[in-house]
């Protein structure tokens, strides 16, 4: 570049291509009416940079957690930026406000709690009885468990269990803790 500065190219490419729009505008109308000044301007194809791939990661277990809710209320609309301070002042600069808090979904009206019958809820007892002790045993064991459970019941399986596992061993009288 002999002499001209990077402003001088830039303005003359902007005139050179006003002329081409002026130029080429009653073309423009005769294919569809598509304005000159809101033509787009043609990009060149740009050449991908080779990507290199991370080595793959242990595929991550699915968690037993419940996934939350997407939340429905759509964020307030934020106030518009305040206008930028010139560069010359940099230190009466405002500063930025802070975001504006996401407003919370409503929630979602409780479910009533039923009240169990007796029976049902001796029964959900007899069988966190029976899965206390089912935890406990080895695998031979729990087929043994299990197959009496099914010909036999719930009672006979828990007895069954608490006897392959043995008695328990009593506390000692001084074991509780202090608070």
């Amino acid at each position: 570049m002999s002499g001209q500065n990077v402003f001088s190219i830039i303005e003359g490419l902007i005139s050179q291509l006003s002329d081409l729009r002026n130029a080429l505008s009653p073309l423009a109308s005769l294919v569809g009416g598509v304005s000159a000044t809101a033509a787009p301007a043609a990009k060149a194809p740009a050449a991908k940079a080779p990507v290199a791939k991370a080595p793959a990661a242990k595929a991550k277990a699915p968690s037993r957690k419940r996934a939350r809710p997407a939340r429905t209320a759509a964020a307030p609309a934020a106030a518009p930026a305040p206008a930028a301070a010139p560069a010359a002042e940099p230190a009466a600069a405002e500063p930025a406000a802070a975001p504006a808090p996401v407003a919370k979904a409503a929630a979602a009206p409780r479910k009533k709690n039923r009240v169990s019958s007796p029976e049902v809820q001796e029964k959900r007892k007899l069988q966190g009885r029976y899965m206390t002790y089912f935890r406990q045993l080895n695998p031979k064991q729990k087929a043994q468990v299990s197959k009496t459970r099914v010909e036999k019941s719930y009672e006979a399986a828990v007895a069954l269990a608490a006897q392959l596992l043995g008695p328990k061993p009593a506390k000692a009288a001084g074991s509780k803790k202090k608070k």
